[in-house]
């Protein structure tokens, strides 16, 4: 740095001997001769390298006294001056990306270079924009370090916040140990939280949209009903399982969608489901007349309805059965067991797939004190439900058993219950992830006046079997025949096997024998298009569901079974479905009338 600086003196000699003395701080002074005369301002230049910073230049004029060793002062002056270095200093935003203002104008790349003197200043701007999937802010809300705020960051170092730099445009000034400095834009991640709607027999719609700057909350609710033409429609949960109308949204690290489920009472958006092949979604429950038990599935949610007046009115109070929202699916009914003749016992079973491991879920039913279910199913009837009792339900699987369950995650499992002397012995069938058949039932000792869930223990299912070993099996339908005629009582699987050059034959597993045959008659060859329940007796498209009939077993009769018909978005109405006679008194043929 160069700079001239002056010392006033007065009656100074023409012929005499002067020196002008100068130094920086506590160094060692420089002296250099001056010859003047007269009064007045004496002028000089000074030239001093110095690092950045406020230096003292001391100056004194000194005149050489004859006999004297050392000069005397006889003026000076002390000046305070400040040396000025220029910096290279950087900026830009905390994902290295983007652009930024820097002194205005047209905006700069991210890591743009400038050079600037210390004490000057640098216009600064934060710009919101989208980088990648990621959408950045300047934030100036919520919690204390979600803020915005910009950073210097020297050499390797944290960057530090500089204080009182939360505005989005913010002048820095430069000071001295500034050099290779980096300013940086503290941006905030802004993320989209989409709030959708969904009924069965609607598509996902958008009914919100907000946003949650990072290491914030936020929150969407959903009404508690939708109103589609003259139908309502009650909140189930989200597609998360969280069953609050009001969702918390926590610190969120990435972009969301969560989608309210509303289900209106007897409506799927999958009446295609209702037609099951070999699955019984229909059950007569004791009592009165018309007393009917239905499951069905409706967004991968497995509900209970009843009515007793066989089917006209369905009671308001259904009860989902699976606890894990949209899991569930291929639901199904065993037969109505009366044990000992007065208590109506019923099994529910269903498939429910969680993180890829799909589990067979069985659900106990008993009818107390009366003509209605545990769990006062029936509350809105004004019966008293002060007696229900609570129920069983287990989970057969690889979560909730051991490996040997192997269940496929659209297996169409069925069950079967009935009676042998006090114990209630439970069959069930379903196709395995081999894509054979897998069997087991099981015998459980009870009494009359205890019959909670009792007679369901997953560890009591005993022996697990897989029948079919050779080809593929599918459809299976238990049905029990009743002691007639000095025959025993006897139960079988009946089941479609593969490896027929007409396709697939209906065979069929003895329990009892723990024997495979498969039914001779030319007319079992089926395929998997034929396998369709029909409201007209006589179209040759049938149905692998039955239940024995009667007594007789000797002859051949023709079955009915109902189901629960869909068309569109209605309520479902009761179909009588002609149904294939198993008899295995009667050389195993199959009536196809």
């Amino acid at each position: 740095m160069q700079a001239t600086y002056t010392i006033t003196a007065s009656g100074l000699e023409t012929n005499g001997i002067y020196e002008i003395w100068y130094w920086f701080d506590n160094e060692d002074p420089i002296k250099s001769p001056y010859s003047g005369s007269a009064t007045g301002v004496i002028s000089f230049n000074v030239v001093r390298t110095a690092t950045a910073g406020t230096h003292r230049l001391t100056t004194v004029l000194k005149k050489q006294i004859e006999g004297s060793y050392l000069p005397q002062t006889i003026a000076g002056a002390y000046n305070e001056a400040t040396w000025y270095q220029l910096l290279q200093l950087y900026a830009k935003n905390n994902f290295n990306a983007g652009s930024l203002y820097i002194d205005g104008g047209s905006p700069k790349t991210s890591g743009y270079p400038f050079q600037k003197y210390v004490g000057q200043t640098t216009a600064l701007g934060a710009i919101d924009q989208q980088n990648g999937s990621d959408y950045y802010i300047w934030n100036t809300s919520g919690t204390p370090q979600s803020v915005s705020n910009w950073k210097k960051q020297i050499g390797i170092a944290d960057p530090q916040k500089i204080q009182g730099a939360t505005p989005r445009n913010y002048n820095y000034t430069v000071a001295g140990g500034d050099n290779n400095a980096t300013l940086i834009a503290d941006m905030k991640k802004r993320y989209t939280v989409d709030h959708n709607e969904q009924v069965e027999t609607e598509n996902i719609a958008q009914a919100q949209q907000i946003f949650v700057v990072e290491q914030n909350n936020g929150s969407i609710t959903a009404p508690a009903t939708k109103t589609i033409g003259s139908d309502t429609y009650n909140f189930i949960g989200w597609t998360d399982g969280d069953m609050n109308l009001t969702k918390t949204i926590s610190s969120p690290t990435s972009n969301l969608a969560y989608t309210a489920q509303y289900h209106g009472k007897l409506r799927t958006g999958r009446p295609d489901l209702a037609d099951t092949k070999n699955q019984r979604r229909l059950v007569t429950y004791g009592g009165a007349s018309g007393n009917w038990g239905m499951v069905y599935e409706s967004m991968g949610n497995i509900y209970l309805s009843f009515s007793g007046n066989g089917g006209i009115d369905w009671y308001n109070n259904e009860t989902r059965l699976n606890t894990t929202l949209g899991t569930a699916s291929n639901p199904t009914v065993s037969n109505l067991l009366m044990y000992n003749g007065t208590r109506p016992c019923i099994l529910i079973a269903w498939v429910e797939t969680v993180g890829g491991a799909s589990t067979l879920h069985l659900q106990t039913l008993q009818m107390y004190g009366g003509n209605y279910w545990g769990w006062g199913f029936n509350a809105d009837a004004g019966q008293d439900a002060s007696n229900h009792r609570t129920l069983n339900q287990i989970e057969l699987g690889s979560t909730g058993g051991t490996s040997v369950w192997n269940l496929r995650n659209d297996a169409r499992p069925v069950v079967q219950l009935t009676q042998v002397g006090n114990a209630i012995r439970t069959y069930l069938a379903y196709e395995g992830t081999d894509d054979k058949l897998h069997a087991a039932f099981m015998t459980t000792p009870t009494a009359d006046d205890d019959l909670e869930g009792s007679y369901l223990d997953r560890v009591g299912f005993d022996p697990y079997v897989r029948i079919a070993s050779a080809y593929s099996a599918h459809y299976p339908a238990i049905i029990t025949y009743p002691s007639s005629y000095g025959f025993p009582a006897k139960t079988y699987v009946y089941f479609l096997s593969g490896g027929y050059a007409a396709g697939r034959r209906i065979a069929a597993y003895d329990f009892d024998t723990k024997t495979e045959s498969v039914l001779s008659n030319p007319n079992n060859d089926y395929t998997y298009s034929s396998l369709q329940g029909s409201v007209n007796p006589s179209n040759n498209t049938y149905g692998l569901v039955a239940e024995a009939l009667g007594n007789d077993m000797t002859t051949l009769k023709v079955n009915y079974y109902f189901k629960p018909t869909y068309m569109g978005s209605s309520v479902p109405s009761l179909s009588t479905v002609f149904i294939i006679l198993f008899c295995p008194y009667a050389g195993d043929e199959i009536d196809r009338q």
